[in-house]
């Protein structure tokens, strides 16, 4: 399966097949890191043409199933480090530079940090909204559905609305007057899903209007792993790889999302094949006027939103359930929201149950974002973690290091918030899976776990936080630094 390796999608408008193309051609480019905000310059991968073959899956694996590359650097081809990707860069880079989005960051900064009194709070803020500006740049430069573009968005440096560390998460302009066609590669990620939904991020929560695959059908692909999706007003009536776009559609939000970090995301790239003559493209004025109009509108909205999904008693976990409002339809969550009183600790065991992907994290509850994850453990799937004897699993949020597997780092935070997810599930939830979380003294943590089979020793965390560091800044191969 060497042809896993070299290849990549076509540019937007090509052919749609998939073309071989190995490290001779990244050789022709110099590669560069990625200088996310508030984070270190990322190196860009080494490239061989003798490296190991990258697996492909075919329709929807599970991940005992589904061999990952030993060294995800060694990978050719980025599916995320697209020509659309960098030129959307570019774009945002542009954007935010013009004076009318400085001074709508500025303020937006200021504004939302004056009503948190907490330090903690306020400097959550305070970091998080240019970060929200810059998502916004990236999002606005790619709002037109006459000229789509599969963008990379909500990664560190560009995040919101509580992203999940372990997704993937992908972003293309549609309208339901238009056709389209999306080709792939499905590649190793636990879970894929697309959503049609109604809004573009204007201080309103979107509406899911469909979502791909629903249940009881699944995505075909090719022995090799390839894929055709289309996309129209009209319903698919049998054919496989169709996605209806209901009246008021506007944007699809493709997930990929990884049981553990080596998985590769789906290649993927959008072309309108059919559709209305498209008005003249927006210039920098417009999109800069949008972009401030996006972030004076949602640097206030996405703070509001940590007490309607995670209000209630502090250290209460919600039952599991279907997510609502913006979130993925076809996903179980449960959340919280977290307290650490001085010498206390949060000890919570839950079970897998029948998903292919079991993901817990904490993020802040001002700025409702994850916490910098690149290199510490504030997240952990259940492939990242060490299983109890049962096989449900058990995490430890304190703020220091508590010597067991699978710690919760809350960076130094006495409170945020905690969201349980489990996705690709094949039945129901045990209610044996559902979680418990029980605040006990730090003192007492050792008879609050179950027995372990060895304690996470200092050697043992340096080097897991240098492996999530490691597959971490990978996404990130191939791309240019932000302007």
């Amino acid at each position: 399966m060497r042809d896993a390796m070299n290849r990549s999608i076509p540019p937007r408008g090509g052919s749609g097949t998939l073309e071989p193309r190995g490290c001779a051609a990244r050789r022709r480019r110099a590669p560069a890191g990625v200088a996310l905000v508030l984070a270190a310059l990322l190196g860009a991968a080494a490239c061989s043409d003798d490296a190991p073959s990258r697996p492909v899956a075919t329709g929807t694996p599970t991940t005992p199933g589904v061999p990952a590359p030993a060294d995800p650097h060694a990978a050719a081809d980025n599916p995320l480090a697209t020509d659309a990707q960098r030129e959307l860069l570019a774009a945002a880079g542009e954007i935010l530079a013009r004076p009318e989005v400085r001074q709508a960051t500025e303020d937006a900064t200021a504004k939302p940090a004056a009503g948190y009194l907490d330090p903690q709070d306020r400097a959550d803020v305070q970091a998080w909204v240019p970060e929200l500006a810059r998502s916004m740049a990236i999002s606005t430069a790619n709002l037109d559905p006459a000229r789509p573009r599969l963008e990379w968005n909500n990664f560190a440096g560009a995040r919101w609305g509580v992203d999940n560390p372990d997704t993937i998460y992908r972003f293309a302009p549609v309208s339901a007057d238009s056709t389209y066609t999306i080709t792939g590669r499905r590649n190793t990620a636990a879970d894929v899903s697309i959503q049609v939904v109604e809004g573009i991020g204007d201080g309103r929560e979107t509406r899911t209007l469909a979502t791909f695959p629903s249940p009881g059908t699944g995505l075909t692909t090719a022995p090799d792993g390839t894929f055709t999706l289309t996309l129209d007003a009209t319903p698919a009536n049998g054919r496989p790889n169709h996605i209806q776009l209901p009246p008021g559609a506007q944007r699809l939000v493709i997930r990929d999302t990884l049981a553990d970090w080596t998985q590769i995301p789906m290649d993927l790239e959008i072309a309108r094949t059919a559709g209305p003559p498209p008005a003249p493209p927006a210039d920098n004025a417009a999109l800069a006027r949008t972009t401030a109009e996006r972030i004076r509108a949602q640097a206030p909205f996405w703070p509001t939103l940590t007490a309607k999904y995670f209000g209630g008693p502090a250290n209460t976990l919600s039952a599991p359930r279907g997510t609502g409002g913006s979130g993925l339809p076809t996903q179980v969550s449960s959340s919280a929201n977290f307290r650490l009183p001085d010498g206390q600790a949060l000890v919570i065991t839950v079970g897998r149950g029948p998903a292919a992907y079991l993901g817990l994290q904490i993020a802040s509850s001002a700025a409702f974002a994850s916490f910098d994850h690149d290199d510490r453990t504030n997240s952990l799937t259940a492939a990242q973690a060490r299983p109890d004897a049962d096989g449900r699993y058990t995490f430890v949020i304190s703020r220091t290091d508590p010597g067991t597997p699978n710690w919760l780092d809350p960076v130094g935070h006495d409170h945020g918030l905690l969201f349980i997810r489990w996705q690709g599930l094949t039945g129901a939830l045990d209610p044996a899976d559902a979680p418990r979380m029980t605040l006990v003294p730090t003192a007492e943590l050792t008879k609050n776990l179950p027995p372990l089979a060895a304690p996470a020793t200092p050697t043992d965390r340096q080097a897991q936080t240098t492996q999530r560091n490691a597959e971490f800044r990978a996404r990130f191969n191939g791309l240019p630094a932000p302007s």
